[in-house]
């Protein structure tokens, strides 16, 4: 139906299909992913302490279908022409896990494995958006069929202390080594072809990342409290994590910055309450300031926090609530409210003055009745 208004009503609208071309056409693609997968595992028990060990194997077949654009010297769309692309790869898991029982309500856990993160699509897919080779600032842009997922080796120390009135404690370490970490944009020169000097820009895997951290979790209904307080319940957790992540030369960039995406604090605080038909919950979310994506490049204007910096989302803390009443006959009422405290979502660049984006979404109530016959 809106396509048929669309033809119809030709001028309502200001139509450039040519121009519609160079940022549809790069991003109509077609991908498939196989993925088939074997495993092996054996349990061993003794006495206080389980050990689980084994081995998994992938075999990953991926094709791919894109288009390379051309424009001309205004940047005008010139041409549309399909490209294939395919990637088949490997990969040997093993793993293995140990749980100690210090007592019922007390246990210790360790585990080592290796594991993968595949590329998203849209990094992998062959597009390709080239100028015309008489503009003298050549550029192209491109897909990375080639890329390896990111292999990582992972180590896991978690305690656990079961509490009464149902509840858990919860104390925890890791450390992950990364290799092949994958950044979004690095810069070469293309040697020969069609596209011979010019700038090619795509994802590439970088040398290497690792980050480790603390996580604590303390979750419990304190139903030994007396009279209605015996309603009250915990749920909370923080996370605390450190990374590292180091760059290939064609990315601009030397040295190292945190891992993106990573943010150095998580936290969640939350109570509840359940007393006769009423329900309640108030939580409070935070995550810290952290890398979004990478795009410094050595000698930049103003420097790593300056405003050609690594792009940033803002740190962020949200409290919700809702609470519920159950009537005997079934009915129920629910109240909820989000974003209590308006807070904002947004990106900077390098530091917060350098502001990219704020978006305010203001509170938002619902009120709901629902009846179980």
């Amino acid at each position: 139906a809106i396509q048929n208004f669309f033809n119809t009503h030709p001028a309502s609208f200001s139509n450039d299909p040519l121009k519609d071309r160079l940022g549809n056409d790069p991003n109509d693609w077609d991908a498939k992913e196989k993925v088939a997968a074997v495993y092996v595992k054996n349990t061993s028990q003794l006495a206080s302490s389980q050990l689980e060990y084994g081995v998994r194997f992938e075999r990953t077949s991926t094709s791919f279908t894109a288009n390379t654009v051309t424009t001309d010297a205004s940047g005008g769309w010139l041409s549309t022409t399909p490209i294939d692309g395919s990637k088949d790869y490997s990969n040997v898991l093993p793993s293995a896990s140990w749980r100690y029982e210090f007592g019922k309500e007390t246990i210790l856990r360790a585990v080592y494995g290796w594991a993968i993160a595949r590329p998203n699509y849209g990094q992998l897919v062959p597009s390709l958006q080239a100028t015309d080779i008489t503009v003298p600032v050549k550029r192209v842009f491109a897909g990375n069929p080639d890329l390896k997922p990111t292999k990582g080796t992972n180590y896991d120390l978690l305690f656990e202390k079961f509490l009464p009135s149902v509840g858990v404690f919860s104390a925890g370490v890791f450390y992950k080594d990364l290799k092949d970490p994958i950044y979004d944009g690095s810069d070469s020169i293309v040697v020969g072809g069609l596209y011979d000097g010019y700038k090619l820009t795509k994802p590439i895997n970088g040398p290497a990342a690792n980050l480790y951290g603390l996580e604590l979790a303390w979750k419990q209904h304190l139903g030994f409290l007396p009279g209605a307080w015996s309603g009250l319940g915990i749920d909370s957790n923080y996370t605390h994590t450190k990374s590292k992540a180091t760059f290939d030369p064609s990315t601009g960039r030397t040295g190292s910055a945190a891992l993106q995406r990573t943010a150095p604090d998580l936290a969640n605080f939350g109570i509840t309450y359940d007393w006769s038909g009423f329900s309640f919950r108030i939580a409070a979310t935070y995550n810290s300031a952290m890398i979004f994506s990478y795009a410094y490049k050595d000698g930049a204007d103003g420097g790593l926090t300056g405003p050609n910096g690594d792009t940033y989302l803002y740190a962020h803390t949200q409290v919700d609530a809702q609470a519920s009443y159950t009537f005997k006959n079934g009915l129920k009422v629910v109240l909820s409210g989000l974003n209590l405290t308006n807070e904002a979502f947004g990106f900077y660049s390098g530091s917060p003055q350098w502001n990219i984006q704020r978006e305010f979404y203001d509170r938002t109530f619902t009120l709901g009745i629902k009846k179980n016959w």
